[in-house]
């Protein structure tokens, strides 16, 4: 299956990065786990296929933040997200709203 790099991030066997952009071959019909979110297929039926993760659920976007992370941030790196796009799309604006007040706040101290 032929799949085109489009993030970042991707290493080659020889743990060169892969520009973004790059088309490369897989063996089989599963996009591996180290391209989640990185590819996108130019040929092969994937309908009704799954994606070979491999990785492990993450934490909900309000987890990572109560753990002191920055939801702009959400997912961590090398997990899967557990939370919606629209989730973290509020605990981002959320996340704002805070810095806005606390800004706010030193400069009346």
């Amino acid at each position: 299956m032929k799949l085109k790099i489009t993030k970042p991030g991707y290493h080659d066997q020889k743990g060169k990065p892969v520009e973004v952009g790059t088309v490369i071959t897989v063996q089989g019909d599963t996009v591996p786990a180290s391209l989640l979110n990185k590819c996108e297929v130019l040929d092969g039926d994937t309908k009704g296929k799954d994606w070979a993760t491999g990785q492990n659920p993450g934490p909900t976007v309000e987890e990572y933040v109560a753990a002191g992370y920055r939801a702009e941030n959400y997912p961590p790196q090398g997990f899967e997200p557990r939370s919606t796009p629209e989730e973290i799309a509020a605990a981002i604006e959320a996340q704002k709203a805070a810095d806005e007040a606390a800004k706010k706040t030193k400069a009346k101290a």
